[in-house]
């Protein structure tokens, strides 16, 4: 290996190549404490610590040498790319704190480059990544970094399910958000929230819950025949109760906007039955039950929530990972990454 190196110093010497590929040879130095990183991450956090103190000149400099004639475990294996681009990563999530996310993003950066140039090999491990990433900036409220990300990741993987999926959340939570009170501006980006979660569905993807956005995302539009076909069948048809309350609350939803109270109470009822812990489908079968004149069958509802339900230390509600994903899943899907990148 010294005796590659050795060589080809001697050429850029012998022939007097450009002066940027002479300072990228004189840079050898630094290539080599950077892939000592990536070696050390696939056992040690210390490789984040180090690779912080390393300046954006410096790791540019590097980044655009790797796997490249002048370095000298070139080639890179898929399982290096995996650990740079993964070291980067939890340099990127170690930064992101407050509202600033210059840091957070270069690395990110960074980690894309490494995964785009990566070989084929690396397309499942770069969807994962996508979407975990993805989770991640959600899950603080950086949603305009969510959505530039998913950009990136629709150029380098059209059609991936995942991309797609985390695409449409990123655009339903952008609205949601633009439309709070406090908010300085209004989107509508429902429209292409939709077009994403279609796609996702058309590109194979097998996540229930991508039905789920889709089918509230039209019900946010003002439809109606569609989104409960597609709520109606899902209840049918997925075993996680969770997933299958949400279909049911999501379509008494529907039901109640248009003033049909006897379906939309069934379809309340039907939550209830499929998740008792939930919270929502008591309080909105209490209301459509008040509405239709049904007073002591809503008190009755209304005290079974806060004697029992609400008593019960293990009651949650489906509808706050709808919005967003519980942490310990989303924390999950990074751990896997990281797991797979440290073998």
């Amino acid at each position: 290996m010294r005796l590659r190196v050795a060589f080809v110093l001697g050429v850029v010497v012998a022939i007097g190549l450009p002066a940027r590929v002479a300072a990228a040879a004189s840079a050898s130095r630094g290539l080599a404490e950077y892939e000592a990183l990536v070696v050390e991450y696939g056992g040690h956090d210390a490789a984040v610590t180090a690779l912080l103190h390393w300046s954006h000149d410096e790791i540019e400099h590097v980044i655009a040498y790797i796997d490249g004639p002048l370095d000298p475990l070139a080639p890179w294996k898929p399982d290096r790319f995996k650990a740079a681009a993964m070291l980067h990563t939890d340099a990127a999530f170690r930064q992101l704190t407050g509202r600033e996310t210059g840091e957070t993003l270069f690395h990110l950066d960074i980690a894309v480059r490494l995964l785009a140039r990566g070989p084929r090999g690396l397309r499942d491990f770069t969807s994962r990544w996508y979407e975990a990433v993805a989770c991640r900036l959600q899950m603080g409220a950086f949603l305009v970094e969510s959505e530039k990300l998913l950009e990136r990741g629709r150029q380098l993987l059209p059609n991936d399910p995942r991309v797609l999926h985390e695409s449409g959340v990123t655009a339903e939570l952008l609205t949601s958000a633009s439309n709070h009170p406090g908010s300085q501006r209004r989107l509508n980006v429902l429209a292409p929230a939709e077009t994403y979660f279609r796609s996702a569905i058309r590109a194979g993807g097998t996540d229930e819950l991508t039905t789920l956005h889709l089918a509230h995302v039209l019900q946010l539009q003002g439809k109606e025949q569609e989104p409960l076909a597609l709520l109606d069948a899902q209840f049918q048809r997925v075993s996680d109760p969770a997933t299958a309350y949400l279909a049911a609350l999501l379509g008494g939803a529907i039901h109640e906007r248009a003033g049909r109270l006897d379906q939309a109470a069934r379809h309340y009822l039907d939550a209830i039955r499929k998740f008792p812990i939930g919270q929502s489908a008591y309080i909105a079968l209490g209301e459509v039950l008040s509405r239709d004149g049904r007073a002591a069958d809503a008190q009755l509802v209304l005290r079974k929530l806060l004697s029992e339900v609400g008593a019960d230390r293990s009651t949650r509600e489906p509808w706050w990972w709808y919005v967003m994903e519980p942490t310990e899943r989303i924390v999950g899907r990074l751990d896997a990454l990281r797991s797979e990148a440290r073998r």
